[in-house]
């Protein structure tokens, strides 16, 4: 599982690779997708892929392989970070 000091370091715009399994109700090969962004790749893994599909799923960005868990964790860290921050007055 990624740890919290990888997060800060995690390359959110380095090309990826998302490699999602077939599921029993879909009958299909691995499913490869290659995105420009690992942004692109989060994004698309967590909003677009049926919860039952993420299982299984992993993110590949140059030599590290990311599994569905870490994928959640860097999506929900990554959108977190880009949400404004309010300051109060």
């Amino acid at each position: 599982m990624i740890q919290n000091e990888a997060l800060t370091i995690f390359n959110f715009q380095a090309t990826a690779e998302l490699y999602s399994p077939r599921t029993a109700k879909v009958s299909r090969p691995l499913v490869y997708r290659r995105f420009a962004s690992a942004s692109a790749a989060l994004q698309f893994a967590i909003e677009h892929l049926a919860s039952a599909c993420l299982i299984g799923t992993y993110l590949q960005v140059g030599d590290e392989r990311y599994g569905s868990r870490d994928i959640r964790r860097l999506y929900d860290w990554h959108t977190q970070e880009l949400r404004p921050h309010h300051v109060a007055h």
